[in-house]
């Protein structure tokens, strides 16, 4: 375990050092891609179609940019072993490491832009609440959940080869099925029983819990489904990786 976490937090060090050594615009980028995205969907939602949701540059920005974390990291991540076979069978290296090291990669610019976006979105309402201090444990939940929906697809790759295809499909669909750029309030009753089944919404809806009108009751039910979540992720993903991590070697 030591050995896995430590070879991981080596080759996230690299990744990072590579992409940013002599570089601007790739820190640019980390930043400008999630602001875009925000700023077009805030002028389509918000002043367009007009959706009336109280302060909704907030709402959307701590329910965007974990999406984007989320699917970002999922798409580039399910290929990872699959293209990395002839590195799995040159060097003895654990594959997990190279999805986990894609996955904190991920992460750490997640958080960077987010931070830059939020504050200055936060100070348009009011000062920062002690409540944001409580995101680290949504945050630790998401990233532990994100490793094993990874794992997973990531094998699912190698022995299926168009699951990248299909992974694109569902994200693009799920989408506009999921409460970002409006909430749960706008679904018809008789449907919103199916966000308690909405995985990534259950990340998301911890996290936006903390910076956005905190309830205490409210994030702690939000909390306790993802953190059945995450244990039902996990559960999965070892077992699948216990029952196909011997044939992967013959399959990349």
């Amino acid at each position: 375990m030591r050995t896995l976490v430590q070879t991981t937090y080596e080759l996230t060090r690299a990744q990072l050092k590579a992409r940013y050594r002599n570089t601007f615009a790739g820190l640019v980028w980390v930043i400008l891609n999630p602001l875009i995205m925000f700023g077009a969907q805030a002028i389509a939602f918000k002043h367009i179609l007009k959706i009336d949701i109280h302060n909704y540059y907030l709402y959307l920005v701590c329910g965007l940019t974990p999406w984007i974390f989320l699917i970002m990291t999922i798409q580039m991540t399910t290929p990872v072993l699959l293209h990395s076979g002839s590195l799995l069978k040159s060097f003895k290296i654990n594959p997990l490491v190279l999805i986990f090291s894609q996955v904190a990669d991920n992460f750490l610019n997640f958080l960077l832009a987010f931070s830059i976006m939020y504050l200055p979105i936060q100070l348009m309402y009011s000062p920062p609440s002690w409540s944001i201090m409580l995101a680290i444990i949504p945050l630790v939940l998401l990233i532990v959940s994100v490793c094993a929906v990874c794992t997973i697809l990531s094998l699912m790759q190698v022995f299926l080869r168009d699951t990248n295809y299909v992974v694109s499909f569902v994200t693009g669909v799920l989408f506009f099925v999921t409460p970002i750029f409006f909430s749960e309030d706008m679904v018809s009753e008789n449907y919103r029983w199916m966000f308690d089944f909405h995985l990534p919404y259950l990340y998301i809806k911890a996290f936006r819990s903390c910076f956005y009108e905190f309830n205490l009751d409210f994030f702690l039910l939000a909390l306790s489904k993802a953190s059945l979540s995450t244990i039902f992720l996990v559960s999965i993903a070892s077992w699948t990786w216990k029952r196909n991590k011997n044939e992967l070697y013959l399959r990349i």
